[in-house]
Parts: structure tokens; C-alpha cells; sequence
């Protein structure tokens, strides 16, 4: 979901260019901080009173869809579930695969272990996997 900033900065650029980025899903961390940015920039020409109507509109939908990919983030993992099954959905979303997982972790095939039931984590796995994945250790308990 690369954006690339309008090339023309005067008003009818910035509209042109805000009409011919067709809005995505988010569906990944990397996706979801270029989003942010994008709305960061947007903001900024709201604040000096230099954006037009295609970027108020952009700026809308753009937080339409971070709102979106943040409650599927993080609300699945404040709405039930096991420690697992929201490990597997960070893994999931995050690219990773349980040999990346079992790195992570200090033993590569940990991770399947972990994944398929064989063994727990221990609050120092907890701690790493908080610390990476910026959730809390709640979540994981």
C-alpha cells in the first residue's frame, strides 16, 4: 500500500492525486504504519489550512480504514480466545512462521512446540513476544 505523495502541490494536483489513490484494506503492520503516515501528512495540511476537499475526504476514509485493521488487531485479542489462538493470529498477521516464531523465542523449533500444544511459554517467551509484537503480556496469559 505504498502512497506516494501528490508531485503537484497546488490544490487541483493534490485533489487529482487524493481521486486516483483507491482506498485498501489494511492488512498488515507495515501497511498500517504507511497508512498512519499518510494520515500524520494529511493532517498536517488540515492544520495549516492547506487541504482541499479531496483530502479532507482522503484523510476521512484513510481513518475509516485504520480504525478498521486496528479493531480486527486488537480486538481480537481482547475478545476471548485462548493465549494461543491470539499468538497465532499476531503470527499470522505479522508474516511470520513458526521456525521466525521459535528464533524469537531463542529455539527455532520451539515455536512449533509452542503452536501445537507441547509446551508452554514461560514469562521471559511472554516478555519477548510483548516487547515484539508491542501488546500487552495480558494477552499471552
Amino acid at each position: 500500500m505504498a502512497i506516494e505523495a501528490p508531485h503537484d502541490e497546488s490544490a487541483r494536483g493534490r485533489a487529482v492525486w487524493a481521486a486516483r489513490v483507491a482506498p485498501r484494506p489494511i492488512r498488515n503492520r507495515t501497511e498500517h504504519e504507511i497508512a498512519l503516515d499518510e494520515l500524520m501528512r494529511l493532517a498536517r495540511l488540515l492544520d495549516a489550512g492547506k487541504a482541499g476537499k479531496a483530502e479532507v475526504e482522503a484523510a476521512e476514509v484513510l481513518k475509516l480504514l485504520v480504525t478498521d485493521y486496528e479493531r480486527r488487531r486488537f480486538g481480537d485479542l481482547k475478545t476471548g480466545g485462548t493465549p494461543i489462538e491470539h499468538l497465532r493470529f499476531l503470527i499470522e498477521e505479522s508474516g511470520m512462521t513458526p521456525s521466525d516464531l521459535g528464533r524469537l523465542l531463542g529455539d527455532r523449533s520451539l515455536g512449533y512446540r509452542v503452536l501445537n500444544g507441547e509446551r508452554n511459554l514461560s514469562k521471559a517467551h511472554i516478555r519477548r513476544l510483548a516487547e515484539y509484537f508491542r501488546i500487552d503480556p495480558g494477552y499471552l496469559f
